[in-house]
């Protein structure tokens, strides 16, 4: 059974706030929630990799809000229960919406959806009243009617949705299951499009097999129970009791089989999991990272010498046998990271930027392992491509992560910047082109001039001569300060924000 994420102990709930130290990160906060051995995970290490829901509902074209759901809550970030069924809910609910024929912008959905949904906490359910899946599927009707404080029918139909959500958990009671809730809170929301959205989103039967997970299970009393005998009430009025034993079968095959009929993915899953950058409490994962980073940094220590030593060899072979397995890893569990249970992600993986570094890293030492890659020692010359080993590193690196994730959010006004920037190299190019025939002999010269005024480096080796040339090089230089100074200002801003994000 899951209890604590650190120790596997049962959780335990407190009556008042007491300051508590995250187990995973460190971080000092208020909460009533830990293990009976004291652990406590906050909720950002709690939902750590959340963000790729993103990429599944973007990568799905169900109209089966049940379906999409499903395949998120197999995926490694997800837990029996926690704050990321807050942020689940409400997307499988705008991808299917989108797919079922509405009108919204699915990834500003998605993106809108991830930042309402974190900020509601685990423990909503008992300390507030407010299931957290309830609370999504009224964030769902919020978006997709752009409801606000002050509008009229779009405020009373999202505060609608939350309310025949959270009564239909009420009268189910407790305790509080995340999977029960999830499904509740779904089946009532679409319910509720089609009655007033006026969109069809399609329900599957839903029969739990994760009971085994949940030790307050209420048994009996769950209408997603396969010995259930209320059955399962879906939008189709598809009761439990009238195909028990076609869905209890079903769902032994489901569980160990997929749909192509091999095995389940349970092992494969188990070495994405591994990996991948190491969840709260797991000890395989952090000693595979740990190893991963110190063979990044020895493959590099040949690098810093002019010489060859025989021990060098030795290094190589091992780092690079080490770099060919990962890769292959990362490969063959490609689709738990791009796009769950389709074979598009085989096709996809190599073609990402993680995989062409990992794989541009290995190639120019690939020879050593067997002579027959003749054609690679030409890669071999270049030393410099193993620089890209660390890049490899930084996929360890929780820092680099936020960083990533400020550039991302950043995009369009980077994009901004940058065209403003070539534009202004253009510009300076053409004029002091002109102005300055017998200083830059061709285009090029001049175009790498206005480059290194841009950057405000200026080495010396070009420079204008005439008074008017020197004018237009003073006007670029102030210019090209105030160039400089946008995309940092942009990503120092992005950078607090984000801070700010893991602080709460």
């Amino acid at each position: 059974m899951e209890g604590c994420l650190i120790c596997g102990a049962p959780l335990e709930y407190l009556q008042e706030d007491e300051l508590m130290t995250c187990a995973v990160c460190g971080k000092r906060e208020p909460s009533k929630a830990r293990c009976v051995k004291g652990h406590y995970v906050c909720n950002e290490c709690h939902t750590r990799g959340l963000d790729s829901v993103i990429a599944v509902c973007l990568g799905t074209d169900s109209r089966d809000p049940v379906a999409i759901l499903e395949t998120m809550m197999d995926m490694p970030f997800c837990h029996m229960h926690g704050p990321e069924h807050h942020v689940m809910v409400g997307s499988a609910l705008l991808t299917a919406y989108k797919n079922a024929g509405g009108a919204i912008d699915l990834s500003r959905a998605l993106r809108e959806m991830f930042r309402r949904g974190k900020g509601v906490p685990g423990g909503a359910c008992g300390y507030w009243g407010a299931c957290g899946a309830a609370v999504s599927a009224g964030i769902f009707t919020s978006i997709v009617t752009m409801a606000s404080p002050l509008a009229v029918e779009p405020w009373g139909l999202t505060n609608l949705t939350t309310a025949r959500a959270l009564e239909r958990i009420g009268k189910l009671g407790g305790p509080r299951c995340c999977k029960r809730n999830s499904y509740t809170a779904i089946l009532a929301a679409v319910q509720f499009a089609r009655e007033h959205l006026g969109v069809n989103m399609e329900t599957s039967p839903i029969v739990c097999t994760r009971s085994g997970r949940n030790g307050e299970c209420i048994g009996l009393r769950c209408p997603y129970n396969p010995a259930s005998q209320r059955g399962y009430a879906s939008a189709k009025a598809v009761t439990l009791t009238e195909k028990s034993l076609l869905t209890e079968k079903n769902a032994i095959i489901k569980t160990n089989f997929n749909h192509t009929g091999e095995r389940s993915p349970s092992m494969r899953k188990r070495i994405f999991e591994v990996i991948e950058v190491a969840r709260p409490g797991d000890r395989a994962s952090n000693i595979y990272d740990g190893i991963m980073l110190f063979l990044i940094i020895i493959s590099l220590v040949p690098l810093a010498f002019k010489q060859s030593y025989p021990i060098f060899g030795v290094l190589e072979n091992v780092t690079v046998a080490a770099f060919i397995v990962d890769y292959a890893l990362r490969w063959a569990t490609a689709d738990f990271k791009l796009a769950p249970r389709k074979l598009s992600a085989f096709i996809l993986y190599p073609v990402t930027a993680w995989a062409l570094i990992d794989l541009l890293s290995i190639l120019p030492s690939l020879h050593l392992l067997n002579s027959s890659f003749k054609m690679l020692r030409s890669l071999r010359m270049i030393r410099a491509l193993r620089v890209l080993r660390v890049l490899k590193a930084m996929r360890y690196s929780r820092s680099i992560a936020i960083i990533v994730s400020v550039i991302r959010n950043s995009q369009h006004a980077l994009e901004a910047v940058a065209i403003l920037s070539f534009g202004y190299i253009l510009v300076s190019a053409l004029i002091i082109f002109n102005v300055e025939p017998d200083s830059f002999a061709t285009f090029f010269d001049a175009i790498y001039w206005a480059t290194v005024s841009l950057t405000t480096v200026g080495y010396g080796d070009l420079y204008p001569i005439t008074t008017v040339g020197r004018l237009v090089a003073m006007i670029s230089s102030l210019f090209g300060i105030a160039i400089v100074a946008l995309p940092a200002g942009i990503i120092t801003a992005g950078y607090m924000e984000e801070l700010q994000k893991d602080r709460r």
